[in-house]
């Protein structure tokens, strides 16, 4: 009877077994070449040797079959089961690990998950790229092809990535991470802040009084502009009625020369024993970066500044 390796296994079963006695792996034989056995007196090493008899009233396909069945009964239902148990065992040991690990990642830091991780994954992505190079199988795996290794190197890459995604972080990394991340945005705000502006800002003249205006005259960016007799807009506070002009809202460059001027209709000497004022302002966006106050009749405030 030809001898031949088990494919799985690797030990000796009959090419005409139809599963290995020892694995239980189905056609063992498959693709492998049977041992040299010695050959009857006579025979040629390059001929193919005769069929064995077939019975009295047995076709071909009937003999192969009678021979192949003792072959069959010799997976017996225990080898099934220790073969099953062996690959429960070794997937139970497999989640057993990465548990421990991913506990470990909580409290000693994601190194000890990641850095082994990269190493498995460096020397899968390595081994794909050899074997589909070198058009060979995989180890321990006699049927695949070159695409199989192009899928480990590609597959060993997507693990990695997703690895360094959602392995957790100890405490004392997620503490790290988070003031670094407060000093990166800390220096954010710096750099901001210390950029000189080179947008546009807006610009709004304001004069206030408490009586009523004569003319006010601003600077705008097409020239200079003004208004005479001006209807500036009455408020009440605690110390009796003011009045309140607001120019156009303007949108300057900065370094742009502002000016505003405002002279009262009249005034002087109110009946409450106060003297009539007027005060003038720039905002530039909502800041004021020129103020001037004046008081009597027919006062002036003017005021000027840069945007």
């Amino acid at each position: 009877m030809a001898l031949a390796q088990c494919r799985e296994c690797g030990r000796e079963v009959s090419i005409q077994a139809g599963a290995c006695p020892h694995c239980g792996a189905p056609e063992p034989a498959a693709g492998r070449a049977p041992a040299v056995a010695a050959s009857p007196a006579g025979a040629s090493a390059f001929r193919r040797p005769p069929p064995p008899p077939a019975r009295a009233g047995a076709t071909p396909h009937q003999s192969r079959e009678s021979d192949a069945a003792p072959a069959q009964a010799r997976v017996t239902k225990a080898a099934q089961e220790a073969a099953f148990r062996r690959r429960l065992l070794w997937g139970l040991a497999g989640v057993a690990i990465v548990l421990f690990a991913l506990g470990l990642s909580r409290t000693l830091g994601s190194w000890v998950v990641l850095s082994p991780l990269a190493l498995l994954c460096v020397v899968g992505v390595g081994l794909g790229l050899h074997t589909a190079l070198r058009r060979r199988s995989l180890p321990f795996f006699p049927q695949t092809r070159r695409a199989h290794g192009l899928l480990l190197a590609l597959g060993a890459v997507l693990v990695w990535v997703a690895a360094s995604q959602l392995v957790p972080q100890s405490p004392e990394e997620r503490k790290r991470l988070a003031e670094v991340q407060q000093q990166e945005a800390e220096r954010q705000q710096q750099l901001r802040a210390q950029k000189p502006a080179t947008g546009k800002l807006t610009v709004v003249y304001e004069v206030r009084s408490d009586y009523l205006l004569s003319l006010v005259t601003y600077s705008t960016p097409g020239g200079i502009a003004q208004e005479e007799s001006p209807r500036p807009i009455q408020h009440d506070g605690p110390d009796g009625t003011y009045f309140v002009w607001h120019g156009p809202s303007m949108t300057v460059r900065p370094g742009t020369f502002l000016s505003v001027s405002g002279q009262l209709a009249g005034g002087g000497l109110l009946t409450d024993g106060s003297v009539t004022y007027i005060h003038c302002l720039i905002l530039v966006n909502g800041t004021a970066v020129a103020s001037v106050r004046s008081q009597g009749k027919y006062a002036v405030a003017s005021c000027s500044g840069q945007a």
